[in-house]
This record gives structure tokens, sequence and C-alpha cells, in this order.
């Protein structure tokens, strides 16, 4: 008889999350893909007499490329045919992938260590990776002359039900919470039990984490971590050693931190050895330039889209166009750019680097999203949350700022019914001052999508020298007149943009009075493009003194050019 099965891993988000640093966060992504592929490999080699992966699609050949990005997601769907019973097979399926998983963890934490394990340090380790893995499954007849979409709504319903119904397992530990994910306890090399006091719990920490090799620079002074995170830790050094036995020459070792994509704009500017002037106040403005970007990129709409394939045959065929986006509308867009990618599986992309770089990353991957051949085709759209936030933000925050800037993009919607297909980006200063516009990707009016267009209106900025007292001045003259436009026509239109000469007069006249060049044609053309901001602009006038308030922000970060040889990742 014939199944349709699906498999769910888990925990994913509070798994992802719990990160010191930025390698914590690429780790949780990579392992959990690991471990899903290592899953798929194992459920694979059952005494099936038939079998077939649905979903996701894995490439057995080496990624050379990016051997390093997490690229699979946390569930996979099979066709099986079997003649014994499915819940049997099902439970071993179960068991074998937690045990696999528990070995796993159990060899990358014995390898950090390098040493012997006390009693109760392997008592404690056992229980940890045994109980890290949610696995939850479900399956349905699969009768091939039937409606895919049915039968696969059916196994998604059974699905969900199995995940509401079923109880976690809890467990108790004594000991003080590791430090990265707080919801284990610190591995010691001492028993500890209920009647452990405070200091026999510091001493017992100490004991084992006192000793251990700062040098290594997995672990730094003040940690203790639980065998789950130390797995994630030691995984960075596995992963590299398996690249090299597979024949990748590495051109970079080990995981960068955020101070790396801050950096990397002077870094690019010394190679190319550009000079330029600058006004006071924009000198001023750079000077504690230690900023950074992070994008959440999302397919809209795509459960929807994927559960409308009537047939296993497409099915299959949007799972190769999932591929495809990540592997080359992902990738080539990647190329030669201060950047990361954390995650890239099928249509959800995330990604940490310089500001610039991953600016135009995000803007070139929703363009490849809609590509027939680098992506899904030119009717589907996805939506991003882009953050840019100082070094010293704390990451977990970082992480919260980009996922609610995601829901903000996915919630956009437009008088003319147009929903999703946009980005919200989010600028927050040391200060903890925010600014924050939400944009649609595209424009009927724009042959390129706005954040491209955003991009090129920041450089002509740049390129005319333009002082940040422009926003001043362009708010004097027009804020009253919103205000009164708005109070009389009870719209949130702005004033004047249907009078696109009036708006392009202002702005270049003050464009030509508050810049360096001087330039004539230069002006025009950057108060053409500032003028097709403000007439397709959607929102209020304080959201598009926003928008220009970061334009000059991007304005005052040189484009990064000649990036060449180790150090773009």
């Amino acid at each position: 008889m014939e199944y349709l099965t699906v498999v769910s891993l888990g925990p994913v988000q509070s798994f992802i999350g719990s990160a010191r640093k930025l390698e914590d966060y690429w780790s949780g992504s990579f392992l959990l893909s690991d471990i899903t592929r290592r899953s798929i490999q194992l459920f694979e080699e059952y005494d099936w007499q038939s079998v077939e992966l649905i979903q996701p699609t894995i490439s057995t050949a080496p990624n050379k490329e990016n051997f390093d990005v997490a690229g699979l997601p946390n569930r996979f769907l099979f066709r099986v045919e079997t003649d014994h019973a499915m819940e049997e097979i099902m439970d071993m399926v179960e068991t074998d992938i937690k045990l696999m998983v528990k070995n796993l963890l159990k060899g990358y934490v014995t390898n950090y260590f390098n040493q012997t394990s006390s009693a109760a340090m392997e008592a404690q380790i056992n229980q940890q990776t045994s109980s890290m893995l949610e696995l939850y499954w479900a399956f349905v007849p699969y009768v091939a002359t039937d409606s895919f979409a049915k039968q696969r709504q059916l196994l998604e319903d059974n699905l969900a039900s199995v995940k509401n119904i079923r109880k976690s397992d809890y467990t108790i530990e004594y000991g003080l919470p590791c430090t990265m994910c707080a919801q284990r306890s610190a591995l010691v090399s001492q028993p500890l039990d209920e009647n452990s006091t405070y200091p026999e719990m510091r001493a017992s920490i100490r004991h084992l984490w006192g000793n251990i090799d700062e040098n290594s620079r997995k672990i730094r002074a003040g940690e203790h971590l639980c065998a789950v995170c130390v797995a994630k830790r030691q995984q960075r050094t596995e992963i590299e050693q398996n690249a090299i036995k597979q024949g990748i020459v590495l051109n970079r070792t080990g995981f960068p931190s955020v101070s790396y994509f801050v950096e990397a704009k002077s870094r690019a500017e010394s190679m190319a050895s550009r000079q330029k002037t600058f006004d006071i106040e924009r000198k001023s403005e750079t000077e504690d330039n230690r900023y950074y970007a992070m994008v959440k990129f999302d397919g809209d709409n795509m459960g929807k889209w994927i559960a409308e394939a009537d047939t296993l045959k497409v099915a299959q065929e949007k799972t190769a166009k999932l591929v495809q986006f990540a592997q080359k509308g992902v990738s080539e867009a990647k190329k030669n750019r201060h950047l990361r990618i954390i995650y890239a599986g099928g249509d959800d992309v995330l990604a940490v680097g310089a500001i610039t770089d991953l600016l135009t990353f995000a803007a070139d991957i929703r363009t490849n999203f809609s590509d027939e051949a680098k992506g899904l085709g030119p009717d589907r759209t996805a939506s991003a949350g882009i953050v840019i936030v100082p070094e010293i933000f704390p990451l977990y925050k970082v992480i919260q700022a980009a996922n609610e800037a995601e829901s903000l993009a996915k919630s956009y919607h437009d008088d003319q019914g147009n929903t999703k297909n946009a980005f919200c980006l989010t600028f927050i200063r040391r200060s903890g001052q925010i600014r924050q516009v939400i944009l649609p990707f595209e424009l009927e009016n724009l042959s390129v999508n706005l954040l491209s267009y955003l991009m090129d209106t920041a450089q002509l900025w740049e390129d005319n020298g333009v002082s940040r007292s422009l926003i001043y001045h362009f708010q004097l003259v027009f804020q009253s007149l919103n205000d009164e436009y708005q109070r009389q026509n009870q719209s949130s239109k702005l004033a004047f943009s249907d009078n696109r000469q009036l708006v392009e007069e202002q702005f270049t006249r003050l464009i030509r009075n508050l810049s360096e060049l001087k330039d004539q044609e230069f002006a025009e053309l950057l108060a053409l493009e500032l003028t097709e901001l403000y007439c397709t602009h959607i929102g209020n006038f304080n959201s598009f003194i926003q928008l220009l308030e970061m334009i000059a922000y991007l304005a005052s970060i040189n484009h990064v050019e000649n990036k060449e040889g180790s150090n773009v990742l």
C-alpha cells in the first residue's frame, strides 16, 4: 500500500534564537538543516518497496561554494510503499532519528572536551542530547488517481492534530543554567542534586569550565554551556574538517563576528584608495559609523502555492523551483559581497552583512525570486524585513527587530488592494532612536524594484554632496501644506503628489543650494528621483521624511568597490 508521510523536526525558533554571538545563530540553523539531511538519508534506508522524496530536494554532490549554508527546512515529505504496518515503521523511524541526533551531538561534545568524562558529566550529556529533538510525524494513504492537493491537506491536518495533543517530556536538572540557552543546566564534572547549595554549584562550574582553553575561541571566559550548546559551538570545526575531507579548499575558517561587517567598508576603501571630500556635517556622522544590517526574506503565500499542486509531479516541480532559487537566485546575489547567509532554505533567506552590500543583496534576491530561470517565476512575490543596527546592539534584539520588520512587510497593503510584496526598512541608532518605512517592492512606473531605486537615489545624493539640511528645509516648506491638505481632503495622500512639477522644482532648488557640486544635471536627476518617491509614497508626510533621513544615511556610506581576495566572504 502507498502512503504520503511527513516528518517535522524541532524546536526551531527557540533553538536557533538561543545565541550569544553570530556564529551561534548560524550554528543553530545549520544543525537543524544537517539533522534534516541525515534524517532523510536514514528514512530512505528502510526496507520500503518503493520510496520517493517529494520535498525538499537534496543534491548528492558536495556544495563547494555554500558548504556551510543551512539549506534544508525542518520537515520532509515522502511517498512510500510498504506491506508492513505504517505506524510501527514510523515509530521505529522516530526512535532511530532521535538516536542518530543523540549520537551526533554527543560526538561533537566529546570531540570538544577531548577527554574522558566523569560519570556525572556523562549522564548529563546523555540526558540533554536525548531530549533535545522534537519529532512529529503523520501519514495518509496515497491514491495516485485522487487529488494530490486534497490528500496533502489531510496529511497536514493530521500533523497539526499530532502537534496539538502530544505532550512534551520534562526532566529535572540541578545546577546553574547554560549561559547560551538558559533552558538546560550547564555541564559539570561533579554530581549535583536538590540539596546542592549555590556555592557548590559555582564550585562545580569552576572545576570544569575554569580550565577551558580560551585560545580555542569557541567558549569565552565566564561562559558555561549545556551539552547541546557545546555541540553548536563545536559544529563549525567538525564541518570544516569534513569539507576538507571532501576536497573543498577553504578560503576562510571560523565564522565572522559582526565587527567584520562593520569594518568591511573601511577595508574596501583602503583597497580602492578612493579619496572623497565631505562637508563637516557628513564627516561627523560617519566617524562613529559602526553599523551593520540583517535581512529576513520570505516568499508570500507559499503554503497556499504549494498546496495548490494537484499532482505529485507538480509538487515536485514546485520543490525544484525552490531549490533553483536557493542555488541560483541567492548564490549569484551573494557573490563578491561582504555578507554571510545564515540560512537559505527554499523561499526563506536570512543574511547579515555590511549595510550597502546587504541592501543590494536583498534587492537582487527579490528580483531573482520572480525570475523564471533563477527563482519561482513572475507570478510569485516575496517580502523582507531589513534592519540596520549598531554593532553594540544585543544579537537577540537584532533578531527580534528583523522578525518584526518582516511581519510589518507582510502586513503591507495599499488602496488598490495590493498586499505583501513589500519591505520594511528599520534603522535603529545607538541612541535608541528608530526610523522605519514600509514600501512595496514594485511600482508600475519603476523598471527596477523600489529597494534598488532607493540605493540609486542614495548614490546620487552622495555624488552631489547634498547636505542633510535639505530634509529640514523641505519639511519646513511642505509640512504645513500637507497638514492642511489632509485636513481638508480627509486623505493620507501627500499634498501636491499630483503636481509633480511643483515638487520637482522645490527639490531642484534645494539640491542646488545645499550641495557641494552645484551640478545642474546631477541636481535635476536627483530631484527627479526624489520627486518620484514623493509622488508614489504610500504613507503620511512624517513617513516620507523618515525615508529621506534613511536615504541621507545610506548616502553617507560609500559604496563598497573592488572587493576581491580574502576580504570577501
